[in-house]
């Protein structure tokens, strides 16, 4: 699923922004019960820029401050 997120996030699928943030959201639910940081951090790092790419600056912010908090 994070490999979704990022093909969507450079414009390789035909996924909506709301898709790549559903795919990213499920990646951290996942990666969060087996604890795998780099992972998760990858995640808030695609939903960062989901969010960037919609117009949402503040909530790209906070996921990419999550992102460096599980690096």
């Amino acid at each position: 699923m994070i490999i979704l997120a990022d093909l969507g996030n450079k414009g390789l699928t035909n996924d909506s922004i709301e898709e790549i943030i559903n795919y990213a959201t499920k990646v951290i639910e996942i990666l969060t019960q087996v604890q795998n940081n780099p992972g998760i951090s990858r995640a808030y790092e695609a939903r960062s820029i989901a969010y960037k790419n919609s117009g949402d600056y503040q909530r790209a912010d906070n996921e990419m401050r999550m992102s460096k908090a599980y690096r």
